[in-house]
């Protein structure tokens, strides 16, 4: 029994001790190289300027399922993209609505702050979205500002 008590506790011994130069090995590593540096993500407009327009995938198997002939399939084509420049504008509006309400939000809370909380709270809406999410190293290289804070309280 000696023995087998021996035994785990040299395995348990190994098991802890190689944890431990794992994790420190990890931070080390983590701390020692620079991040590379993280851009704000564009706004809503600039990523559905920058995408080709949208395409219905389908649209292809379904004409070939139905067999259309070429003045349904001309029309099919006009309807289509006639419905697809009213889900762009729908999309163009929800996302100037949305944009309206992060304004707001934010010239309301700014409202509540003294002047260091309103620095830091705008410091904090400017720094790339990766920063907000893990606390990471702020890209020194970003400095536009965020479209959605408060004009009247930038610097």
């Amino acid at each position: 029994m000696n023995n087998r008590v021996r035994a785990l506790s040299v395995l348990v011994a190994v098991f802890l001790v190689g944890g431990a130069l794992g994790a420190g090995a990890s931070y080390y590593w983590a701390s020692s190289e620079p991040s590379p540096p993280v851009a704000s993500p564009p706004d809503f407009q600039t990523i559905r300027q920058q995408q080709p327009p949208m395409r219905d995938p389908g649209s292809h198997r379904i004409k070939e399922i139905l067999q259309l002939t070429s003045e349904q399939d001309t029309q099919f084509g006009e309807i289509t993209a006639d419905l697809r420049k009213q889900i762009e504008s729908i999309r163009s509006e929800e996302i100037s609505r949305i944009q309206t309400v992060q304004k707001e939000m934010n010239r309301r809370i700014s409202e509540i702050l003294t002047e260091e909380q309103k620095k830091k709270y705008e410091e904090y809406m400017n720094s790339p979205w990766q920063d907000r999410r893990s606390g990471g190293r702020r890209n020194s290289n970003n400095d536009t500002p965020n479209p959605s804070f408060p004009p009247s309280s930038r610097r």
